[in-house]
């Protein structure tokens, strides 16, 4: 009987995927006549859901033009940009960073302990990233944000791993890197890791 639960984050904890992410939305807003800088992505959108930063995108693309942010930033031109990434995104894979000592941990504590994926990156994205690394069977479960209705740095998802293997947050570990990650972890009130660079 395992004791414990480790949840760790996907993007920035496990996997870099700066650049693997960059490219592909670079790719997707040039689509509809957007442009992205790599700083602005890295440090302002990454680590974020979609719904919040491709707007920022848009606007970001949109300054200094004559043209209507109020009218060009609708939802469907933002689930389009968004559906464009996750069709282009494997062609940047290449691009990826792991964490060897994080999987590593996993490897070593898995026989004993719960471990969980928790992200607020699509299923499609994160199950496509797990198949290319032959990650699939390091997790007991994958939470992405596709199973929650609230994001992080809303606790939704990590109150759901605890709850999905009866475990209560003294017993629980959170491995996280960005600031809304952290923030959702801290909410939890479950045991917290910040993860720095690697």
């Amino acid at each position: 009987m395992k004791e414990k639960l480790a949840m760790f984050d996907m993007d920035g904890t496990l996997y870099d995927t700066v650049d693997s992410n960059y490219y592909a939305y670079k790719e997707a807003v040039e689509q509809f006549g957007f442009t992205l800088e790599h700083d602005f992505f890295e440090f302002v959108c990454y680590g974020h859901n979609y719904k919040n930063f491709v707007p920022m995108i848009v606007k970001e693309s949109l300054k200094g033009s004559d043209q209507d942010v109020d009218v060009v930033l609708t939802d469907e031109i933002v689930e389009k940009i968004h559906d464009a990434k996750l069709e282009c995104y494997t062609k940047y894979f290449d691009k990826i960073r792991l964490n060897d000592g994080l999987i590593n941990l996993i490897k070593r504590i898995k026989y004993n302990t719960y471990v969980a994926l928790v992200t607020t990156g699509s299923s499609k994205n994160v199950h496509e990233i797990l198949e290319f690394f032959h990650h699939e069977d390091l997790f007991d479960e994958v939470f992405t944000q596709d199973d929650v209705e609230n994001q992080k740095p809303d606790p939704e998802c990590f109150v759901n791993a605890m709850k999905k293997f009866k475990m209560d947050p003294k017993d629980s570990f959170i491995y996280e890197d960005s600031d809304v990650g952290l923030r959702a972890a801290y909410k939890s009130g479950a045991n917290v890791i910040k993860v720095g660079k690697f």
